[in-house]
């Protein structure tokens, strides 16, 4: 009697199916994947890798009650860090669309200035926006140097911006934060500052001392 080849089994064309399967033992199962002689799986090299699984396939968040809980902070955080940059991005974008609003404005009255004498003024930033408050004033120092002339100079040092201070008595504009000096006429004596302090371009009209506005002088 011949021997039916497509009935066969793997090695050797034996089929297992009808082996006899010894008291108490497990029969033999054929698993998904699993190779002939010895178990492998020859597809992918006798190693029997299959897909390398991802790094993290679990859920994000164990149960929808940590999800909401991360809904909750991460929405406010959101809206709250755009409602922050709008107006800070308005103040550096806007100016350079408008262009900076130089114009003379006053700061006193001539008499309010006697000759020889620097006092400290306040005027408004060109940059003078609805929403800036506080932030929109800004300080000059002037001197009258004659009945009609007037002279006026940054408030920040030419260094790092910090605001200068003059004694009257050395005639010295002196800086706080470094030690930069400056002579009555702005010019650097010693420290650190790079250049003189800024002027501001200065008139009378009206009876008033005017100044032109312009960028906070920061160095």
């Amino acid at each position: 009697m011949s021997n039916d080849s497509t009935s066969g089994g793997c090695c050797g064309g034996h089929d297992h199916s009808h082996d006899a399967v010894a008291p108490g033992a497990q029969p033999h199962t054929h698993v998904e994947g699993e190779g002939c002689c010895g178990g492998h799986d020859h597809d992918h090299g006798g190693h029997g890798h299959g897909a390398s699984k991802p790094l993290f396939d679990g859920p994000i968040f164990k149960n929808d009650f940590e999800r909401r809980e991360f809904l909750k902070t991460a929405i406010p955080g959101a809206i709250a860090g755009a409602v922050l940059t709008v107006p800070i991005a308005g103040y550096m974008v806007l100016p350079s669309i408008e262009g900076n609003k130089h114009r003379f404005v006053s700061v006193g009255p001539i008499d309010k200035f006697v000759v020889g004498e620097t006092v400290l003024v306040e005027l408004a930033n060109p940059d003078d926006f609805s929403w800036a408050g506080v932030t929109s004033k800004v300080a000059a120092w002037v001197r009258r140097e004659s009945e009609t002339d007037f002279i006026a100079f940054s408030v920040n040092c030419s260094h790092l911006g910090c605001p200068v201070r003059w004694l009257p008595k050395a005639k010295l504009f002196m800086c706080p934060c470094h030690g930069g000096v400056y002579n009555k006429d702005g010019n650097v004596v010693a420290g650190p500052p790079p250049k003189s302090l800024n002027r501001y371009e200065v008139r009378t009209e009206g009876g008033e001392v005017q100044l032109m506005t312009q960028p906070i002088f920061l160095a």
